[in-house]
């Protein structure tokens, strides 16, 4: 049995599973995750395993260093990065 899951109801089971989760950044993770295939199954856990949200790069920063990640540029050649709304961005952790 499938249920299809609606944008607010994603982003408010995002938020509940994963506090550091902004409803901009849970909305920008549900657009990117449709995009990659409307029939994905959601993995709330694995999820918030796998993606990581940012305020701005100076956070980014603080936990990857500033040498080697100066720009946004910079960290999409390692890994995913989907943007939010304003200055907040998401990272596929695995990298």
């Amino acid at each position: 049995m499938k249920k299809t899951i609606s944008r607010n109801e994603f982003i408010v089971d995002m938020m509940k599973c994963d506090s550091s989760f902004s409803w901009n950044g849970a909305e920008a993770l549900y657009d990117y995750l449709e995009d990659l295939d409307e029939d994905c199954e959601v993995d709330y856990i694995g999820l918030r395993c796998n993606f990581a949200e940012y305020e701005d790069i100076e956070e980014f920063q603080t936990y990857y260093g500033e040498e080697d990640y100066q720009t946004i540029e910079d960290i999409e050649d390692v890994t995913t990065v989907i943007m939010g709304s304003g200055k907040n961005f998401i990272i596929n952790t695995e990298f």
